[in-house]
Parts: C-alpha cells; sequence; structure tokens
C-alpha cells in the first residue's frame, strides 16, 4: 500500500508531468522516438532541473511495472515498450530521458540492509557460481539497488533521484531510505525493507565505479538533514566506523573481486549499529 507520503508526492508532481500522460507507446521498438516522449514528458526548458527530474521519474513511477531481475539484455526502448523492468531498467529508462533533455546524470548502485531471506541467500549462491563473485552483492541480509544521480544546476551539485520509489531530492531521499519515521514505499518494493544502504557507489556509462558516494550520503548527508544531531549522540562514532569499514569490501564485491557473503558478520553488526542510532534519535528526539 503505498504511503501518505508517497501520494504527496505524487500530487505534487502531477502538474508538472500532465503533459505527458497521453503519449502513445508503441509496441514496435522501432516506431518509438525518446526524444519526442521526453519532450513531451517534461515542462518548459526554464523550469529549474529539479522540476523536470521530478516530471520525469513522476511518469515512469505511475506508468511503469516494477519487474523481478530476470537477468536479460534489453535496450532502453525495450524496456520502455515493456512498460516496465527492475530498478536498474527503470533507472537507465530515466537516464535516458534526461540525457535527452540536456541534463548531465549518471546511474548509481547500492547495497542496503534487508530482513533475512535464505531464499535470496540461495539464489545468490547460485548466481555466484554461475557468474562470480559480483554476485554477492546480494544476500541473506542484503540487497543491491541502482537508482540516478542528476547534476541539479542551480545547487551545483549531484542529487539523487530514486525512479522506482518516486524519490527526488538529498532530502527526500535520506528521509525514505535511511530516516526514522515514516517511509515511502512502492507497491512492490517497499522501502522500508530496505532498511538502510551500507555502501553507495556513482557508476560511468560503461558501468564501472567512477565515484564512492557512500560517504556523501550515509555519514555527511545523514547528518546534514537530521541537523547535525546524529553526530551528537553516542552512537554516531559506530555506525560511521562500520560505513567506512564496509565501502571497499563493498566495492571490490561489485567489481568481482571478493564474495561479500564472506563478510556477512560485518553486515549483521552495521544493521546493529543502525538499529542502535534509531533507537537514541527517537528516545532523544520523538518522545
Amino acid at each position: 500500500m503505498k504511503s501518505f507520503l508517497f501520494l504527496a508526492l505524487f500530487f505534487l508532481f502531477k502538474p508538472v508531468f500532465s503533459k505527458g500522460q497521453d503519449f502513445e507507446i508503441p509496441e514496435d521498438t522501432a516506431r518509438l522516438d525518446i526524444g519526442k516522449l521526453a519532450r513531451h514528458i517534461l515542462p518548459d526548458s526554464t523550469a529549474t532541473t529539479y522540476a523536470r527530474v521530478s516530471a520525469v521519474v513522476s511518469w515512469t513511477n505511475t506508468r511503469f511495472a516494477w519487474t523481478y531481475t530476470d537477468y536479460k539484455r534489453r535496450t532502453v526502448k525495450e524496456i520502455i515498450c515493456r512498460r516496465g523492468g527492475n530498478c536498474n531498467e527503470q533507472a537507465r529508462v530515466v537516464s535516458a530521458l534526461l540525457t535527452e533533455a540536456g541534463i548531465q546524470n549518471r546511474r548509481v548502485s547500492e547495497i542496503n540492509i534487508q530482513p533475512e531471506s535464505t531464499q535470496r541467500q540461495e539464489s545468490a549462491e547460485k548466481k555466484i557460481k554461475e557468474n562470480g563473485f559480483r554476485m554477492s552483492v546480494f544476500g541473506l541480509r542484503h540487497n543491491d539497488h541502482v537508482w540516478i544521480e542528476y547534476f541539479d544546476e542551480n545547487l551545483k551539485a549531484w542529487e539523487p533521484a530514486d525512479p522506482t520509489l518516486g524519490l527526488v531530492g538529498l532530502e527526500a531521499w535520506i528521509k525514505a531510505r535511511a530516516g526514522f519515521g515514516q517511509r515511502i514505499n512502492h507497491d512492490i518494493l517497499p522501502s522500508r525493507d530496505m532498511l538502510v544502504p551500507i555502501a553507495v557507489f556513482a557508476l560511468g556509462p560503461d558501468g564501472t565505479i567512477l565515484e564512492n558516494r557512500s560517504r556523501h550520503y550515509l555519514v555527511n548527508a545523514f547528518n546534514q538533514v537530521y541537523e547535525k544531531k546524529l553526530s551528537a549522540g553516542p552512537a554516531w562514532s559506530g555506525w560511521t566506523e562500520e560505513v567506512l569499514n564496509l565501502e571497499q569490501v563493498c566495492r571490490q564485491a561489485f567489481e568481482g573481486r571478493v564474495n561479500l557473503h564472506e563478510h556477512t558478520d560485518q553486515i549483521k553488526k552495521i544493521r546493529e549499529e543502525y538499529q542502535s542510532l534509531r533507537t537514541w534519535y527517537i528516545d532523544r528526539h520523538e518522545p
């Protein structure tokens, strides 16, 4: 069930992308003009970068079905004509539309804490045997997720946008992905099950890691959005230490150089540190 916050987000963005509501997506990829679709969705080019990105994210989020990963390779046109995809496929669509609009962007991969799942662990072990350690980015207590960053011309900074969850902007992302309050949820992919990201990496055009963004989001921005109250608490040092301890291991797992399953105790530890931080903050600031 979509939360109240998601509904508020939807109605906030609705006027921005309303001009794209009647665009007919063909079944034949040869008949799809991505440039025309981008122009149909987006508001006037004089709008802020935030408004234009919000338009594209809202359009895909409300029109595309979320589908589980089937490991098939598809072009952006095939994903659009299919009217659905997993998080990586939806991120690729948004990236292509933003590129058509002249908005600089890049895909982002993360690893996040999840409720324990032996089924996910068994599936990951099978994929590791077939394709190597790159598949260890999901497992018993963790999973991977893909979204994008866009360069905000007004802020002169890279900002997050998650097409699957319908999130745009740093504060919205932090509160939905790491925050201690009500979470924005997709019908199929609830962000409450993605307890908190533990590693974040910006990707280059070829899919290789371009920049480590873990400290930016999980330490600096996290503390900033919570008005630097987190760093004043006793649990902050444990959380930041575990983020820094895991960032290199997670990067090597994405690069296929280590098996992240061999670090499951560290993943359990960082979850405990996050829970301690959350408990302290709620007890102190949300009585």
